[in-house]
């Protein structure tokens, strides 16, 4: 256990715009846990929720612990020391001098030779239909690229969606969600590519002609903080089922596929499927734009 200095992890935290949330996401631990460790009602940390704390604020570890924090072995070293000195002296007392230098040399040799930490190149593409009908949901796919070499690294995937759509639920779940102003935001930890996702649909009296969607994800990663979600950006209105991206009022085998490509590890966005395939295995279907009702044709 090491004694961990609360005043300085709260004003890391502050200086950087963190929350308490970020940070025990991060070190995986609850946001009660990092308030004690402000307020020094929890003083020792573990060592290695230390080394996720420090990285999280982007600091060395001996910046977030207490100064004095091993006074007992400082003491005790001195105390081995001047009995190993004690001992030597009267035989090697040359020897002794060259130990401090070799010390020396062993920390530099360590501090040059200690590998780097893998670049993190965090990519979000975002996967929109073509279009969709109106008053029928759609789904909105989010891909979270971090690399194969890459480290875990914690990040915070926010999405605007314009006005008058309505966010029905995501996949994962949202950590935060304003339906007033159409955002929506996920905080995780991730150590491989993730894909998030979110259903979202429009009114049945909704005037406009296409959509705009804007994302963005943010990092604490020195010169990466903020990077916009690349991809798909807009989406048209039309009275043509979202998988049908030629606009033919059929499912393809192509179409089919790629539902099941794109979106069957989502199973939690409650797509319709089996409305999908009962259009594959029909001779097509048709939009009752009134009753905003897809009918199958046999």
């Amino acid at each position: 256990m090491l004694k961990i200095d609360g005043d300085k992890v709260r004003k890391l935290r502050e200086d950087q715009g963190l929350t308490q949330l970020f940070l025990a996401t991060s070190v995986e631990v609850t946001t009660d846990t990092i308030s004690r460790w402000e307020n020094k009602r929890y003083p020792t940390i573990k060592k290695e929720n230390a080394l996720k704390l420090a990285a999280a604020l982007e600091v060395d570890i001996e910046d977030i612990l207490l100064q004095d924090n091993e006074p007992e072995k400082v003491l005790e070293n001195k105390v081995i020391n001047q009995t190993v000195e004690a001992e030597t002296v009267p035989k090697k007392g040359k020897n002794l001098l060259f130990v401090p230098l070799l010390l020396l040399l062993a920390g530099i040799a360590a501090w040059l030779l200690k590998p780097s930490s893998p670049e993190v190149n965090v990519y979000g593409r975002r996967i929109l239909p073509a279009h969709t009908p109106v008053g029928q949901p759609f789904p909105v796919i989010i891909r979270i690229d971090i690399g194969s070499n890459a480290e875990a690294v914690s990040l915070i995937l926010k999405e605007i969606v314009p006005p008058d759509v309505r966010i029905i639920h995501g996949s994962p779940e949202f950590s935060t969600l304003d339906r007033k102003k159409g955002s929506m935001k996920w905080i995780k930890k991730i150590d491989r590519d993730m894909v998030f996702g979110y259903l979202a649909g429009t009114e049945p009296d909704f005037q406009q002609k296409g959509l705009r969607f804007s994302g963005t994800i943010t990092l604490r990663r020195k010169g990466q903080r903020t990077k916009k979600v690349h991809g798909d950006e807009s989406l048209g209105i039309a009275p043509f089922h979202w998988a049908d991206s030629n606009m033919d009022n059929k499912i393809s085998d192509e179409e089919i596929l790629m539902v099941y490509d794109e979106y069957s590890d989502l199973k939690e966005l409650g797509l319709n499927i089996d409305l999908i395939e009962e259009m594959w295995l029909g001779a097509g279907y048709d939009y009752d734009q009134k009753q905003h009702k897809f009918i199958i044709k046999e």
